[in-house]
């Protein structure tokens, strides 16, 4: 057998598998569908890239299966599964399927197991064709059946089936897998050629659980005039019922995906029909198709795997219990046919239309907000209202001494006498009824798939005046392809001004041949012929926009007011009307004007400003609520001046400002940080150990990390007017800050990940204000490391930290604070690696209200970064030194541990100097390692000879070893002694490792130089 397989296809053979489904009729298929396109989905997805990877150049190595279905590998290495779940009970697993193949002398093969079951004719292809014996072939059945030498198939008992699990044949043509679950039958076919196998429709829409095409159809009761060109004009509306059914497009899963369809062309039907079923039987013969039912495919596109026709439905499908089917048929290019499965046609009626003015809801025409329905003629004559209509109150045709006058308030739309109307820019179709209010505009699209399009007549007769000199309305418009041209009869000229022709306006099915039966909807188009541009007739529109914008002061409302310039510039000049004249014509203030998509922020009033002589001018008001909720953004409200006698008349203006005295976020930007207190690129601030509290003061409760956030900023000072003392220098509105940790930077500053090989993770808590601590930490009772975690950093904002932090229990101010936890045995471990950092950021509270919260950052940041300071230091060499072969007591003999360690504080203050320090600091507990010293003798380095001795004493046991008479210096931790062997020496150094414990945790002091004099007697 030939495995240098070029192409392998799923698509089309496992979509088959599963689009072919059963679904119940008696229940909601929502969700069998849903679980049905996920399941086709995921098997997609897998089709996809193995299909991807053949046309890479790939093939097929082997198929096998397992206990959840069937592995397809290639021969780049790459395995495809198609899963089914496991075959075992309740999901445990079961066993493996089976593979059959052939093997390359033409037996069938199972699981790698060659039988005597031929394969294969004799002249290698599978088929008939082979004579000189027979072969076996599986059946659709599970079965193999034998092929005879003359073709004859006889079923025989063997099943190629599985017990359990997925059954995988894999010959030349193509790889079966059955027992696949979900699957029609149990079985995915999947082909390994490009000849077209299979068709299966892909269904949008299910129908009693049958697979359906939407047609949507359109129908409408045909219209025709009564007593047309007369005042008793009527529409009168047809027993029939004519169908319009758009063309749709239908999709179909091809099997194999990469099947050759070349002998389609794009745009016709050559190769495609549609085998049809009119009148397919539901339950009971009720409405069957029309007779002149058809269908026609037309093909549209061919693309990854999927199928595209355009169907053309003519005549009316069957409804109720009947069905009309349709399966798509496709001629292949060798003479045969390939078939789909069926789908119904599924038959949804489109709502009734409307002529309506597309423009008139954009306009708010004649102060009203909803679609205009041109006047008709169904329910009453032309020459009465139409009740249905947006000119409800006003018939279209209208005869009478008034009629000239009144005339523009009986019309639809207004041309220039001198000018031209495209009427085809003032129709639109329009459902009916409207859906909330608001009907839906058919697009160009939907009415051209349709076959519908607008016709325009002129109305006849119709004639304005006394009856001896009555004046005919048609002989002042020429209306050619929907252009409505005034005219003055054979002239053109003013004459035509005044004057309110009729258009009829029809709906016209264009598919329909018979003249009696293609009409959908009439209405009617008055039109007024002015002196002037229509848009000179709509609403004056103007807008100022106020160069200040909206202020912003806690608990006040702000005010904007046009100027009076504005007012006789802008309004009353623009109009070529005074002032008086302005206001007798336009006598209506509107204080809240609805104008599509403004909305209107705050309150407008009109005032009399009584220093210009009575100078109207407008005051727009916004609240506090207000400014805040538009902070920094633009603001508008519309207000009107209208005529009380004709509302047409209309005045509209549109105050606009921005509003620019609050934010919804700050940035302290670098001019607000303290130089000082930060580093080079003012990203990093240093907070220190408070200072001693008086002089002498050596009380280590006192010795503690209370920092003021706000020191490190730019502040209000008390002498400033507006700001809040103490507070961030952002706005005088923000009258408070809020510090937290920063969550999600605190894991990237500068703060160590490990202490030595014990690894440090840190969490924020209490809404941001608590920073805490884990790691191994010596447990004191046992000796071992125990996983600890602990607070080791606290926030404080406002009265909770102004009540007493300070040592002398007087307020904080300003009120924001951050402690470190002196009980914390994990803080003092890190504040002593010198690489505790904190992430801070902020929130700001404009005018005390927890309501109004502003978002603060760090020159574009959201945090800034504070590293502590260790409290001390050790020194790198002693304060004082020995001297060889001096006597025991005598000076030179020995060093304090006071002077050995020689500490001194974060701003450079040694202890020496400042002995008080001591207990502020403390206290202190001093470890000498004497197992690590090291020196720097020639020969010996770095290890120490053992004839020389180095001691820790206390106080007490240097006094008694020296004696009464000998007077030691004052120590509080003792003595660190040296005694020589005997022998000279010249200067040389000692290095002693030290553990100092003080207040503020622990310091491991490496290498202390401790310096040794030359021996005193030593010679030359």
């Amino acid at each position: 057998m030939n495995k240098s397989i070029k192409n392998l296809f799923l698509g089309g053979a496992v979509i088959f598998g599963l689009a072919g489904m059963a679904v119940s009729c008696a229940k909601d298929y929502g969700d069998d569908i849903d679980a049905l396109n996920e399941k086709v989905a995921t098997l997609q997805q897998t089709v996809n890239t193995l299909q991807g990877n053949i046309d890479a150049g790939a093939v097929i190595t082997s198929v096998t299966t397992n206990s959840e279905g069937a592995v397809v590998t290639l021969s780049d290495g790459k395995s495809f599964k198609i899963k089914n779940g496991t075959n075992g009970t309740n999901g445990t697993n079961g066993t493996n399927g089976t593979v059959w193949t052939i093997s390359e002398d033409g037996y069938w093969v199972k699981d790698g197991t060659k039988t005597n079951y031929k394969a294969i004719g004799q002249d290698g292809k599978q088929g008939p064709s082979g004579k000189n014996g027979g072969y076996y072939k599986p059946g659709e059945d599970g079965f193999f059946y034998f092929v005879d030498a003359d073709g004859k198939e006889t079923k025989t008992d063997i099943s190629y089936l599985a017990a359990a699990g997925i059954t995988a044949v894999w010959t030349d043509g193509e790889l079966v897998l059955s027992g696949v679950e979900g699957a029609k039958d149990g079985k995915v076919v999947i082909n390994l050629s490009s000849e077209l196998k299979s068709l299966v429709f892909m269904p949008k829409t299910y129908v009693d659980g049958v697979e359906a095409m939407d047609l949507s159809t359109f129908k409408y009761a045909p219209k025709t005039l009564d007593k047309k060109d007369s005042k008793d004009e009527k529409t009168k509306v047809g027993t029939d019922s004519v169908s319009i059914s758009p063309a749709i497009l239908a999709e179909y899963h091809v099997n194999p995906a990469n099947a050759d369809l070349s002998y389609l062309k794009e745009g016709t039907s050559e190769g495609l029909s549609f085998v049809i079923q009119p009148n397919a039987k539901k339950i009971e013969t009720k409405a069957a198709a029309s007779k002149d039912f058809n269908a026609v495919p037309v093909f549209k596109s061919f693309k990854d795997g999927v199928l595209t026709v355009e169907v053309k439905v003519t005549g009316t499908a069957a409804t109720d219990d009947l069905l009309s089917v349709i399966a798509l048929n496709v001629k292949k290019a060798d003479g045969e046919f390939v078939v789909s499965d069926y789908a119904t046609l599924y038959t949804t009626d489109m709502d009734e239309l409307r002529i309506a003015d597309p423009n008139a809801a954009a306009k708010a025409k004649f102060g009203k907000d909803t679609d205009e329905h041109y006047r008709r003629t169904v329910n009453n004559a032309i020459n009465a209202a139409d009740a249905e209509a947006y000119l409800s109150d006003k018939e279209v045709w209208s005869e009478g001494e008034k009629a000239l006058e009144d005339a523009e308030a009986y019309c639809d739309t207004t041309v220039k006498f001198n000018s031209t109307l495209d009427l085809n820019g003032v129709v639109a179709a329009h459902t009916f009824p409207a859906v909330n209010g608001k009907d839906r505009e058919l697009t160009a699209a939907e009415l051209k798939s349709l076959g519908l399009e607008f016709k325009f007549e002129v109305v006849k007769n119709y004639k304005i005046g006394q009856a001896s000199s009555a004046t005919p309305m048609e002989e002042f418009v020429t209306l050619e392809d929907g252009i409505f041209t005034p005219r003055v009869y054979t002239q053109t000229g003013e004459a035509a001004i005044g004057r309110t022709p009729i258009v009829r306006v029809s709906l016209v099915n264009t598919a329909e041949t018979d003249v009696k039966k293609n009409v959908v909807e009439y209405a009617y188009i008055r039109v007024y012929i002015s002196d002037k541009d229509p848009e000179e007739d709509q609403p004056y529109d103007t807008e100022i926009v106020f160069d200040e914008g909206f202020g912003f002061a806690c608990g006040k409302a702000d005010t904007l007011e046009t100027t009076v310039q504005y007012m006789n510039e802008d309004i009353y000049n623009k109009l070529g009307m005074s002032k008086d004249a302005f206001h007798a014509l336009y006598d209506t203030f509107v204080p809240n004007y609805e104008v599509k998509d403004i909305k209107n922020v705050g309150t407008a009033s009109e005032e009399i400003n009584g220093q210009v002589e009575g100078t109207h001018i407008i005051r727009w008001i916004i609240s506090n609520d207000e400014a805040w909720e538009n902070a920094g953004k633009k603001v508008q409200h519309a207000v009107a001046y209208q005529s009380s006698n004709n509302p047409k008349l209309i005045v509209v203006i549109v105050l606009t400002a921005e509003v620019d005295g609050v934010k919804k976020e700050y940035n302290v930007e670098a001019a607000k940080y303290i130089d000082q207190y930060w580093n080079g690129t003012k990203t990093n601030t240093r907070y220190n150990v408070s200072v001693p509290t008086f002089v002498g003061d050596s009380i280590p409760e006192n010795c503690v990390f209370v920092n003021d956030i706000n020191s490190s900023f730019v502040t209000w000072t008390a002498d400033e007017e507006g700001g809040t003392p103490g507070v961030l220098k952002l706005d005088p509105n923000v009258t408070a800050i809020e510090y937290f940790f920063c969550a999600n930077k605190q894991h990237t500053v500068a703060t160590p990940a490990k202490v030595g090989a014990d690894a440090v993770t840190y969490e924020i808590k209490a809404n941001g204000l608590e920073l805490w601590a884990t790691m191994d930490t010596l447990d004191a009772t046992t000796g071992k490391k125990v996983k600890a975690t602990e607070l080791i950093a606290t926030i404080k904002n406002g009265a909770e930290a102004a009540s007493g932090d300070n040592v002398d229990g007087s307020a904080v101010d300003p009120v924001n604070t951050i402690t470190l936890n002196k009980e914390s045995n994990i803080a003092k471990i890190l504040l002593n690696t010198e690489k505790l950092s904190v992430a801070i950021g902020a929130k700001g509270k404009i005018c005390g209200d927890n309501g109004k919260e502003v978002k603060i950052t760090f020159q574009g940041q959201d945090h800034f970064v504070a590293d502590y300071v260790r409290p001390i230091h050790i020194a790198d060499k002693a304060a004082d030194n020995f001297i060889d072969a001096v006597d025991y007591g005598e000076e030179g003999s020995y060093i304090r541990i006071e002077d050995l360690i020689a500490p001194y504080d974060w701003r450079g203050r040694f202890f020496a100097d400042y002995e008080n320090y001591w207990g502020f600091y403390g206290p202190f507990k001093v470890t000498v390692d004497l197992t690590t010293v090291t020196c720097d003798l020639k020969g010996m380095a770095p290890k120490v000879p053992e004839t020389i001795v180095l001691e820790v004493k206390t106080a007490e046991e240097m006094q008694a070893l020296v004696g009464e008479d000998v007077k030691l210096p004052e120590t509080e931790y003792g003595f660190l002694t040296y005694k020589n062997n005997g022998t000279g020496v010249d200067d040389f150094n000692f290095f002693l490792n030290v553990d100092v414990e003080y207040g503020w945790g622990k310091i491991t002091k490496e290498g202390i130089k401790v310096p040794v004099k030359a021996t005193i007697e030593k010679k030359d």
